[in-house]
């Protein structure tokens, strides 16, 4: 499967227990901007997909899927096996390596939230005002010239990571909560 549809990237992320609460699609990060590339670049595109951790974006280079979680705030490195690997992104040889790899990942981001302090309730935590931008920034390049409402792009994408921090946060000590009991 190459993600050539909204659907095939939101079944993607739902299967790495990572739902997408948002799908852009994006031009075709890899196939140069060139009119020979053309179809090619229109047939695969890249996808930006807002999560409960942030925004992740994919798309397939030449023989693998480049997974590119930059903008979560997150530096991980999510495997050891022999692949192209960062603490930002990671190359997916298969559809199965990039289901394991977004679970590492949404592991690993769980982890981090609990660990900033888990018995302080969700609000003390002010939402980064960089993952903000990062995330309008994005939408901005997603759309162009379009016009955008960025108070209230800022405001919806604000709500949105807030809840999906929150969520998360309230699973993690809930995890934590029951594993102490046992």
């Amino acid at each position: 499967m190459r993600l050539a549809t909204k659907q095939e990237v939101e079944a993607l992320f739902l299967t790495a227990g990572l739902p997408a609460q948002h799908v852009w699609e994006l031009p075709n990060g890899y196939w140069p901007r060139h009119a020979d590339y053309a179809e090619r670049r229109a047939a695969e595109p890249w996808w930006l997909v807002l999560t409960e951790i942030g925004l992740v974006q994919v798309g397939w280079r030449k023989k693998v899927m480049h997974i590119d979680w930059s903008d979560t705030g997150l530096k991980t490195i999510v495997t050891p096996d022999d692949t192209t690997k960062a603490e930002r992104y990671v190359h997916a040889w298969s559809n199965d390596k990039a289901v394991a790899y977004l679970m590492e990942l949404k592991r690993q981001a769980a982890t981090r939230i609990v660990a900033i302090n888990p018995d302080t309730p969700f609000p003390a935590y002010p939402l980064p005002e960089d993952l903000v931008e990062s995330a309008v920034g994005k939408v901005e390049r997603v759309y162009g010239d379009a016009e955008i409402d960025k108070q209230k792009c800022q405001s919806l994408i604000g709500d949105i990571v807030r809840q999906a921090m929150s969520a998360t946060l309230h699973r993690a000590s809930s995890d934590l909560n029951t594993k102490a009991r046992a």
